[in-house]
């Protein structure tokens, strides 16, 4: 699935009622897999639904932790705009 199509689709499924807050038996959430695919439009969509920005799965992992080292990622869970990388 495209990043866009990830996004709209997340974006309907939360306008309709889902629980941006959501997590698997791993305490896996949207989140997570959205880091973890280095998708920052939907990572701001989900922190913008209110997503948990510190939610750990059930090993004590956190998104913010995976982002470490990807700038726009770690400003994305901040709620912030990252510095475009220079070319």
């Amino acid at each position: 699935m495209s990043p866009d199509a990830a996004v709209a689709v997340s974006g309907a499924l939360l306008a309709a009622g889902a629980n941006p807050r959501a997590a698997d038996r791993e305490r896996v959430t949207a989140r997570h897999h959205a880091v973890g695919n280095g998708d920052v439009e939907l990572t701001r969509a989900l922190i913008a639904a209110g997503a948990d920005p510190e939610a750990a799965n059930k090993y004590g992992a956190t998104p913010a932790a995976k982002a470490r080292g990807k700038a726009r990622l770690t400003a994305a869970l901040r709620g912030k705009a990252a510095t475009p990388p220079r070319s």
